[in-house]
């Protein structure tokens, strides 16, 4: 939730599961948009990558409920009358980013929602970099340099990009409920 990818399918898995879809794209508390001119590139390119995937969903006949604010008080209010909801993002590995994800889980709880955490900070699938002849097959990820250089090698030279997921057919992706208070505008 603090840094999502803005790929279209990047929420795929609950899909088969789901009547409704709601991606919300709450703030970051960590790296807050400052008006101040070191932060202006990046905001505007968190805004225009935001505004793309918005018309994309809207072109396949769905939509994006955009929220400002933590996720923990944003995401219940969200999920209200959808019980046993499923809330995907991406796992984070600093304490701070740790420390809103346990947020998040406490605040979820008592609506029955739960919080599950998907790899993909590797730009690669985990599998692949994982699995047979993979870059980091023999020791797992816990194998993986710190050091950029010496993982770019490694994964040159061993390990192959898979083929993009299909873009969803129009009208395959459910639109967000519209009882959501932030998808009725209350």
């Amino acid at each position: 939730m603090q840094q999502q990818s803005c790929r279209l399918g990047s929420g795929k898995r609950a899909l088969p599961h789901s009547s409704h879809r709601l991606d919300p794209l709450p703030s970051c508390p960590f790296c807050p948009l400052l008006p101040c001119c070191r932060h202006l590139p990046r905001a505007q390119f968190l805004l225009e990558s935001v505004a793309d995937l918005k018309q994309q969903l809207r072109k396949l006949g769905s939509d994006l409920a955009v929220t400002v604010g933590k996720p923990e008080h944003i995401l219940p209010g969200l999920l209200m009358g959808c019980p046993s909801s499923l809330v995907l993002t991406m796992e984070e590995s600093t304490s701070e980013e740790k420390t809103v994800d346990a947020a998040v889980v406490k605040a979820l709880d008592p609506a029955g929602s739960r919080l599950q955490k998907v790899w993909g900070h590797t730009l690669y699938h985990l599998d692949d970099l994982q699995g047979n002849g993979g870059p980091f097959s023999s020791g797992g990820i816990k194998t993986m340099p710190n050091i950029f250089t010496p993982f770019k090698e490694q994964v040159e030279r061993r390990c192959q990009v898979r083929a993009l997921a299909p873009t969803p057919s129009p009208g395959s992706l459910p639109l967000p409920d519209p009882a959501a208070p932030v998808a009725s505008g209350r």
